[in-house]
Parts: C-alpha cells; structure tokens; sequence
C-alpha cells in the first residue's frame, strides 16, 4: 500500500473514534450483565456465567483501549518516513545530476586533445562512480523509507478495522443484554467473536514487526554499500587530482 497523508489522517481519526467509543460502551457492560441476571427465573449458575463473562469482555475492552494507545503512540513514524523518502530522493536528484555533468565521455570533447585529456578522463572517472554509487544507495534507501510509510498506512488502517469489528461485536453483546429476555447464546458468542477480534491485533503487531525487521535488515545492507572502497577507496571520496 502506498502513502496518501489525506488518507493516514482519517485511518488514524478512525481508531482514535474507535478506541472512544468502545471506552463509553465498555461502562455500560457491567450495569447491563447485573440488570440482566436481576430476573428471579435464572439459575444462579447462569446468573454467574453472564457476570462472569461481562467482567472479562470489561477487562477485554480495557486491554484492546491500552494497547491501541500504545500503538497510536508511534503514529507519526509513517509521516516521518515518507518526509526522510522524499529528502534522501533530493540527494538523489542531485547525485544524478553530478553524475551526467562529469562524465568523461561528455565533458573531455573532441576538440580538447592530448595529454592533457587523457588525465582528466582518467582523473573523473572515480568521482563519477562515487557520485553515482550515491545515487543508487540514496535512492535505494528512499524506496526502503517509502515503503515503511506505506506499511505504517496499512497498518493503522488494518488497526482501524479491527476496532471497528471490535465496536460491533461489543455492541451486539450489550444488544444481548439489554434485551427484554437475555439472549444468553447472543451474549456468549459476542463475547467469543470480541476475544477474536482482540487476537488479531496481536497479529497485526507480529506481521508489522516482522516487516520492519526485513526493512532494518536492508538497511544495514544498503550501508554497507555506502561503504563500499570500490567506490570509496579508504572509506574516502577519490581523490580528483594525481600526480602526473
């Protein structure tokens, strides 16, 4: 998924509204599941199932609210990555352009001749290889930083809509308990599909960092090649001038 900045603020807004809104429906549980059992027909074995089962969606709901704020905590990494992308994409440009103005096929014309020539095309050809391995590692790192921003958006977004299966389900346990007859079957498997829903965002977290992981790892691969002696000899930039 690429990187759209209109499109991350609304993901975020979503699961900031999200997180709100199962914070107020999740106070209603309790008074809901204890109004609930009230009904003189229930065993008492159901009556400490449901209260039972209303404390852990409580307790549910309060750890889904935690660790989304935890995660909204970092909401800014994507933005800064795509900035970092499109400056390393302006060394670049710039690289490039220092790349095709030194060229010794292009600058040494044929109307300069000689010895003269000869050690300049000799004495240019390093710094254009210099210029232009900082093209490719600038250029891959842009990519890899483009990439990250593009991962943040899709996992706020997938965060999004596991908040929102989360209000649902939350919604429809509270539905079963508010209804003039407990729906106990609607009550249990509402609370089975919350504690689905709350796995996935356990999920969600592994698969982001494993990604990250890979990206960390061509990170430090692409500065290796910065370093390259290849095109750096000694670590350095080539030297433009030798002794003739």
């Amino acid at each position: 998924m690429g990187f759209n900045q209109a499109q991350y603020d609304a993901v975020v807004e979503k699961v900031r509204t999200g997180i709100a809104q199962i914070g107020a429906k999740n106070q209603q549980v309790i008074p809901a599941a204890t109004h609930a059992t009230s009904h003189w027909y229930l065993p008492d074995g159901v009556k400490s199932a449901v209260l039972w089962m209303a404390k852990k969606l409580t307790q549910l709901s309060e750890w889904l609210i935690r660790k989304a704020g935890e995660l909204l905590a970092g909401f800014l990494a994507p933005v800064g990555f795509m900035e970092a992308g499109w400056k390393w994409q302006d060394v670049k440009a710039k690289a490039s352009t220092i790349e095709g103005a030194i060229n010794p096929d292009q600058t040494a014309s044929s109307e300069w001749d000689g010895s003269a020539k000869d050690h300049y095309r000799t004495s240019i050809k390093p710094q254009q290889s210099a210029a232009g391995r900082i093209k490719t590692v600038a250029g891959s790192i842009s990519t890899s930083l483009y990439i990250c921003a593009g991962a943040g958006l899709a996992f706020y977004a997938a965060l999004g809509l596991i908040t929102y299966q989360f209000l649902t389900t939350l919604g429809a346990a509270l539905a079963a308990l508010f209804s003039g007859v407990l729906s106990l079957p609607g009550f249990v498997a509402a609370v089975a599909d919350c504690g689905v829903t709350a796995a996935a965002v356990i999920t969600a977290v592994a698969g982001l960092g494993a990604f990250l992981s890979v990206q960390a790892q061509q990170m430090g691969s692409l500065h290796g090649e910065a370093k390259d002696n290849a095109s750096f000899p000694g670590g350095h930039w080539p030297r433009a001038v030798h002794n003739a």
